[in-house]
């Protein structure tokens, strides 16, 4: 994690990641401030602790999303180590490390930021204690880890919060009920894009979708994944996470 002596380090730190790119658009800094608004405002109250969410998904404008190019990964890790330190400060507990990806959002103006926030699979569960009125929530065991090297998990759509982990085999992801990951996103063509493991590397390819493949917001054809990327197939939105 980077350290600083203060948040107007970071800021300044942030912002030269993209120095000069981001003229009237949306800044690392503001979608710092608006992730870490987020987190407090989805913040759930037990008796010992504070939750916050884990996971996070930051709409921008096409443009905006494009501007960052390829800093999108690293962005998003530096705001990952933002949030986690935020909740280090305010002593609140988040369920698994932070994520944050990125998809372009057409319905928002330029400079705009939107943002979504989850628990992540499982999350926290919520139960009543005794008779009265308060409300309790714990931990939810997490499964034990399976022995993959990558994982997708879908950030944005309908289908929120579902994952796959990848074994190296081809994965197919489509609306068909033959795909190896099924989207019920109506924007999702059939067989929509295949993830294959190339000599230790993870590719992204469009198969030939009526809405395209974008990874960090660029349209592709095909491209080696990197852990923190963001794929696009119509309005859902997915994070990768490689070990």
């Amino acid at each position: 994690m980077t350290i600083f002596s203060g948040t107007a380090d970071w800021e300044r730190y942030l912002e030269g990641l993209v120095k000069d790119r981001l003229r009237g658009r949306a800044s690392p800094v503001d979608i710092a401030r608006r992730l870490y608004r987020e987190m407090k405002e989805s913040r759930r109250v037990s008796v010992l602790r504070v939750y916050v969410p884990a996971v996070f998904a930051v709409g921008l404008h096409p443009a905006d999303l494009a501007a960052l190019g390829e800093c999108v990964p690293h962005l998003g890790r530096e705001l990952a180590d933002y949030l986690q330190e935020k909740a280090r400060q305010h002593g609140y507990t988040m369920v698994a490390p932070p994520q944050v990806g990125f998809y372009p959002d057409e319905g928002l103006s330029p400079g705009a930021v939107r943002v979504e926030a989850t628990f992540r699979e499982g999350g926290v569960r919520e139960e009543a204690a005794g008779g009265d009125n308060t409300r309790c929530f714990e931990r939810v065991a997490a499964p034990a880890p399976a022995p993959v090297r990558a994982r997708l998990l879908v950030l944005a759509g309908p289908d929120r919060e579902r994952t796959v982990q990848l074994n190296g085999k081809d994965l197919v992801i489509g609306r068909h009920a033959g795909c190896d990951f099924v989207l019920t996103d109506p924007s999702v063509s059939r067989r929509h894009a295949r993830i294959g493991d190339h000599g230790g590397e993870y590719v992204l390819t469009d198969l030939h979708s009526t809405n395209g493949v974008y990874a960090n917001g660029v349209r592709t054809m095909q491209k080696v994944l990197g852990d923190g990327d963001t794929i696009t197939l119509g309005n859902t939105v997915i994070l990768f996470r490689s070990s």
